[in-house]
């Protein structure tokens, strides 16, 4: 686990789906086949010489850990099968992440945003590919460009038909995501975020406002408004007492 101060409700939810209910801590992605996977985390740090595997082993300077390099899903990748969350909690909890490798999971209510880019899962079909299978088949949908800013993220797609997008990006309320500079819905995924793009070239832009900024904006230049014509009132009439 990971303790964490400050945690959105998207990755409580994520925690949820298998089961996880701790307010402050986090659940642990390396405990759960698949996750670490799914959320591109490239790098494990370990002390135990037996886990260093014989590629991607970068042992630490003046340490006595080792660092391995994963083979991991890219941040932005196309699903072309999804899941609801009751069909994933219907699964061993050990095999949920298994799951997650293959298809994007949604609310039932959210299941008719991308039931016709992509196909329900069969969970008898959970086990037909490797970890390493499903990785490197996601790594080739994988979106391009993605780069991330001081203001979001954005990414390239190029797909042969309408494709769901699935990013490993907590949701929140304050992103916003456009393509080709036109408005583009976001779906929330079990805590995370998925969008639907339409087959051939696009840009895709999501960038973020902290919920609230923009209406704090606006009240406290009233309020300062409001100060300054209150502080030029008051000028004016001492000026005329003292006339």
């Amino acid at each position: 686990c990971s303790f964490s101060s400050t945690v959105t409700n998207s990755i409580s939810e994520f925690d949820s789906l298998f089961d996880y209910y701790m307010s402050n801590w986090r659940l642990n992605k390396n405990g759960i086949s698949g996750l670490k996977e799914l959320f591109a985390a490239a790098y494990t740090v370990t002390e135990n010489d037996s886990d260093i595997v014989s590629q991607g082993a970068l042992p630490e300077e003046n340490t006595n850990s080792n660092t391995i390099l994963n083979q991991v899903c890219p941040i932005g990748f196309a699903m072309d099968q999804y899941i609801s969350t009751n069909d994933l909690k219907a699964i061993p909890k050990d095999m949920r992440g298994i799951a997650l490798l293959n298809a994007a999971v949604f609310e039932n209510k959210d299941i008719s945003s991308v039931s016709k880019v992509c196909s329900h899962f069969d969970i008898q079909n959970i086990g037909a590919n490797s970890l390493e299978k499903l990785v490197k088949k996601n790594h080739g949908n994988a979106v391009d460009n993605f780069v991330r800013d001081g203001k979001g993220f954005s990414f390239d797609s190029d797909y042969q038909n309408d494709s769901l997008v699935y990013l490993s990006v907590p949701y929140d309320n304050g992103w916003h995501a456009k393509l080709d500079n036109k408005k583009l819905n976001i779906v929330e995924s079990g805590g995370m975020m998925a969008v639907v793009v339409p087959q051939g070239y696009h840009r895709v832009v999501f960038s973020y406002c902290t919920p609230g900024f923009k209406v704090g904006i606006v009240i406290s230049s009233l309020c300062w408004c409001i100060y300054v014509l209150l502080w030029l009132c008051k000028e004016k009439c001492e000026s005329v007492k003292t006339v």
